[in-house]
C-alpha cells in the first residue's frame, strides 16, 4: 500500500477536523427533537450521529499525529544536515587557518 503524501494527510486531517466541528455544533438540531419517531429510530439516529462524530474526531487526531511524526522526521533530517554542514565548515576553517599559519612562518 502506497503511503499518502504529507499534503494529502494535511488535507484529510483538515476535512476531518471541520466535519467533527460541524457534527459537534449540529448535534442539538439533530438529536434534540425526536419528531414523532419511535424510540428505535431515534436510537439509530443518535448512534449514527455519535459514531460519525467519534470517527471524525479520532480520524482528525490520528491525522494530526501522523503529520506531527512526519514533520518531526523532516526536522531531524534537516538538523543532521545542518550539523554536518557546520562540522564540515569548521573543519575547512581550521584547515585554512593551519595553511595560513604555515604560509606566514615561511
Amino acid at each position: 500500500m502506497k503511503a499518502l503524501s504529507t499534503k494529502a494527510v494535511k488535507r484529510i486531517t483538515t476535512i476531518l477536523v471541520v466535519s467533527a466541528f460541524v457534527f459537534m455544533f449540529a448535534g442539538p438540531r439533530v438529536i434534540k427533537r425526536p419528531p414523532q419517531m419511535t424510540a428505535k429510530r431515534f436510537a439509530v439516529r443518535l448512534f449514527v450521529y455519535s459514531g460519525a462524530l467519534g470517527l471524525s474526531a479520532v480520524g482528525a487526531l490520528v491525522g494530526a499525529f501522523v503529520i506531527m511524526r512526519r514533520e518531526q522526521a523532516v526536522y531531524r533530517e534537516k538538523a543532521m544536515e545542518n550539523m554536518r554542514a557546520l562540522i564540515e565548515a569548521t573543519r575547512q576553517d581550521r584547515l585554512q587557518k593551519q595553511e595560513d599559519g604555515e604560509d606566514s612562518d615561511a
